[in-house]
């Protein structure tokens, strides 16, 4: 796994230099002043807690299929969408996400049994659709800084993403969401020992 997710890391970045080096230059630089907004100890505990307990969350806590695991899911993505867009936390919010969480126990308690076997049914569609949305989350790496002729490579930057998807997804299905969240976090020490070194 950390053959093929670094090699492809370090592919996409070369193929990004060769296509358009300011361009390449670009992306690192914003991606450096990203981290420049908060402190070290900051950027440390999102890149290994915070960021792979919400990515495990959204990606694949629901790839077992079970109810809590696919409502737990669906506040986290309500949750994470109305900070993205702005939107308060106010008696609104509170009401829409009620409303959500409510018709969703009511097709879930009434259609369990379809569900289950539709999920059985087409569980590889559901693992690599969460493999898709992994790298999907990946996406804002990129699209502030991309320049627009060159959108067409979103797909290949997250290329790494894509695979590391298929590994945590296996460990989440064979060993458990802990687990799946526990090698998530190992993958991201080696960024996390760069840049520490890089700022001390």
């Amino acid at each position: 796994m950390l053959f093929f997710v670094f090699s492809s890391s370090f592919l996409v970045k070369i193929l990004i230099y060769i296509i358009d080096f300011k361009e390449g230059i670009k992306i690192f630089n914003y991606q450096n002043n990203k981290l420049l907004k908060y402190s070290l100890w900051e950027n440390v505990s999102y890149i290994l807690l915070l960021g792979p307990m919400i990515e495990e969350l959204i990606s694949r806590l629901y790839l077992d299929l079970k109810k809590r695991s696919i409502i737990l899911t669906l506040v986290c993505i309500i949750i994470i969408g109305l900070k993205i867009t702005n939107l308060n936390f106010d008696l609104k919010f509170y009401f829409f996400t009620f409303i959500i969480l409510i018709f969703t126990l009511f097709i879930l308690n009434s259609r369990q049994d379809s569900i289950m076997f539709f999920g059985k049914k087409y569980y590889s569609f559901i693992f690599y659709f969460s493999c898709l949305t992994f790298s999907f989350l990946h996406f804002s790496n990129y699209t502030r800084v991309l320049s627009d002729n060159y959108i067409w490579l979103l797909p290949i930057l997250v290329l790494p993403q894509f695979i590391m998807g298929i590994f945590f997804g296996y460990i989440r299905i064979k060993l458990g969401f802990f687990w799946a969240i526990l090698l998530h976090i190992f993958m991201n020490i080696p960024a996390v020992l760069i840049y520490i070194t890089t700022k001390l």
